[in-house]
């Protein structure tokens, strides 16, 4: 939490959640968040959706996380459930449920209309296959709704 302030003063913004409704800790003050103006309060929330479907498609994000724990069947029971029943590695589990905010955190961008996305995950010659920060789902993502993934060192050098 201690950057966080810092981030705030260098005119960073955090993006509310649209994965349960639209999520603002109260803990936090409301400037703090990056609030579009917006004609129709569905707009962001319908384009977020459409975004995680293209990405969970392809196997990223939240589909990686349900494919390690074996979620096969949400109808018979809640994937919490298969969640708390998983037996496996707990740093796979850990590097899944990441897997998962990284998706989320790229489509909340896409969906407020943000042209980078700015990390350093994925940016080595190592191409990440398994996530969605591999250099396909990446490219996919740029030609579909023209988002840059730039490192901070790129990031400052275009600003």
């Amino acid at each position: 939490m201690s950057y966080l302030p810092k981030a705030i003063k260098l005119g960073f913004k955090i993006l509310p959640s649209y994965r349960a409704g639209k999520i603002i800790n109260p803990a936090i003050d409301k400037s703090w968040y990056y609030l579009p103006d917006v004609v129709n309060i569905f707009d962001i929330p319908n384009k977020f959706s459409t975004i995680i479907d293209l990405i969970e498609n392809e196997g990223f994000g939240f589909a990686a996380l349900k494919k390690l724990i074996q979620c096969t069947n949400e109808s018979a029971k809640p994937w919490v459930t298969f969640l708390k029943e998983f037996q496996g590695s707990s740093k796979e589990l850990q590097k899944m449920i990441a897997e998962w905010s990284d998706a989320d955190s790229i489509g909340l961008t896409i969906a407020n209309g943000i042209k980078y996305f700015c990390t350093k995950d994925g940016s080595g010659k190592k191409d990440k296959k398994w996530s969605v920060f591999s250099n396909k789902m990446k490219v996919a993502l740029n030609q579909k709704y023209g988002v840059e993934f730039l490192t901070p060192k790129e990031l400052v050098g275009i600003m």
